[in-house]
């Protein structure tokens, strides 16, 4: 894990969103259950519940311009492509 993904608290929303049952252990049915959510037969509205979990750092029901902005910062730093503070802004828009 990046130390940008765990300054930022990611590493804890993630968890919470395996941990279904939310004792602080992830068993193995909340594991798979968790990975089944990108697959193509998983109903569009468990897949978008999953991600506005996870990405809506605030939860607030939306996924906000600056926690976009956190996660795509975050891609970067695991990457080799550099952007400009302008090409960011403009991907996160």
């Amino acid at each position: 894990m990046s130390s940008s993904i765990i300054d930022d608290g990611l590493i804890n929303k993630t968890f919470d969103q395996f941990d279904v049952k939310h004792n602080r252990v992830i068993d193995f049915g909340e594991f798979g259950h968790s990975l089944g959510v990108p697959y193509p037969n998983t109903p569009v509205k468990d897949k978008a519940d999953f991600a506005f979990k996870l990405y809506g750092l605030r939860q607030t029901g939306f996924i906000e311009h600056e926690e976009l902005k956190m996660m795509v910062l975050a891609l970067l730093h695991e990457s080799d492509l550099i952007l400009t503070d302008d090409d960011v802004e403009a991907n996160v828009d």
